[in-house]
């Protein structure tokens, strides 16, 4: 059974309770003018407080490279004494007949003291090299939260210009946008599903790992000083624990945004997931690109990688396939991307009927959004194909 949608206002109709009233828009607009006005102060606040914070760390930084400067000239001078003191005492020990006591005592006092000074002082110029490097990777995360907050305001200002410079055709607009208005509510709702889902398995793993940490922890504080073995053996696994939460969180970063989709581009980022996808769930993943492969719109890499993530989700949580095949073919005037499983398959008229079918929905509005068609061509029991293509309208 195949089912086709191509790019057109969905004819579901939009729930009452949530249409917009178009004469109230004016009002609406105006509200939302005033907040991002105020919000601009706001971020101009935090933005001169980063600046603040940026300058005092700086100056921190400065006083500390400079006390590290003289700690290790320090040592140097230390390290000549200590050196000395040791020669001297080599050579009242090699002949200790020849010295009074009192000189082998003070020979020995000052190789003591010697290295006394040099050690105290290492430990003073490795301390200080440590809040070195602290300061610096603060320093430099700041200046970054500096530099998006600039980015950030810069954003917000011409939002602001853009919506009191053209706000009577934002008005003249908003009768397609009530048409389109059952769109934001599909995407609305996957959107509370996802972060439904990024919730659960942040407390699923992450919380309930560190939560577990924190507890450890206490134990560990209360064996170092009775059982210190026992407290090492603790930690061991303390630090086996951390690893693993950190690769849970890890993962879900992954999942909300891969990093190689922004470097590297979607076929990389696909590539990946893929592999990723294979490895977390048993089902083989193949990957096949055709055309000129290159990097395309942000905005549209984001849309076909989703696209293919929410199909390769079902494959996992409904069509019980052992393999599945990823098509990507990059033409001149569009993309076109193929999902191909050899699962249990599904009706997919009822399917598309079926309001709760998040993922289905989210995919077409998604195609329908960017002017594209969908085609899910299944049978029970003969697998699924998920096809779609969107048209590359790099001036759109």
């Amino acid at each position: 059974m195949t089912a086709k949608f191509a790019a057109k206002p969905a004819n579901d109709a939009v729930d009452e309770a949530l249409r917009i009233d178009v004469k109230h828009l004016d009002a609406i607009l105006k509200q939302v003018v005033a907040t991002i006005e105020q919000s601009r102060g706001e971020l101009f606040a935090i933005a001169e407080e980063a600046r603040r914070e940026y300058q005092e760390v700086a100056e921190q930084l400065a006083r500390v490279r400079e006390e590290a400067a003289a700690r290790i000239m320090e040592v140097d001078l230390f390290e000549k004494q200590d050196r000395q003191a040791r020669a001297l005492l080599l050579q009242v020990s090699g002949n200790i007949k020849a010295h009074s006591e009192a000189a082998v005592k003070e020979a020995y006092d000052q190789a003591r003291e010697a290295r006394v000074r040099l050690e105290v002082a290492r430990e003073r110029e490795a301390y200080l090299r440590r809040e070195r490097d602290s300061l610096e990777r603060r320093l430099k995360r700041l200046q970054d939260a500096v530099r998006r907050a600039e980015t950030l305001i810069n954003q917000v200002g011409m939002a602001f210009s853009l919506l009191t410079g053209q706000i009577q055709e934002i008005t003249a607009h908003m009768e397609d946008l009530q048409k389109r208005q059952q769109h934001v509510v599909t995407v609305i709702r996957a959107q509370e599903e996802e972060r439904r889902r990024v919730a659960r398995d942040i407390h699923d793993g992450p919380a309930q790992l560190l939560a577990n940490v924190v507890f450890r922890i206490e134990v560990c504080q209360k064996l170092i000083q009775t059982d210190l073995a026992r407290a090492t053996a603790e930690l061991d696994e303390l630090k086996s624990l951390v690893r693993q939460s950190l690769q849970d969180v890890r993962k879900i970063i992954f999942d909300l945004r891969p990093m190689a989709l922004d470097d590297l581009g979607l076929v990389p980022a696909l590539r990946g997931y893929l592999e990723g996808f294979s490895e977390r769930t048993g089902v083989q993943g193949t990957l096949k690109v055709f055309g000129d492969e290159r990097r395309l719109a942000p905005s549209l890499e984001v849309a076909v990688f989703r696209l293919v993530q929410e199909a390769l989700n079902n494959v996992w949580k409904h069509a019980r396939a052992r393999s599945v095949t990823v098509k990507v073919e990059l033409m001149p005037s569009q993309v076109r991307a193929v999902v191909e499983d050899d699962g249990v398959g599904f009706d997919v008229a009822a399917a598309m009927e079926d309001r709760h079918k998040f993922g289905l929905l989210g995919m077409r509005e998604r195609v329908e959004l960017l002017d594209g068609s969908l085609d899910i061509a299944s049978v029970p029991g003969r697998g699924t194909r998920i096809t779609f293509s969107i048209p590359l309208r790099e001036n759109k």
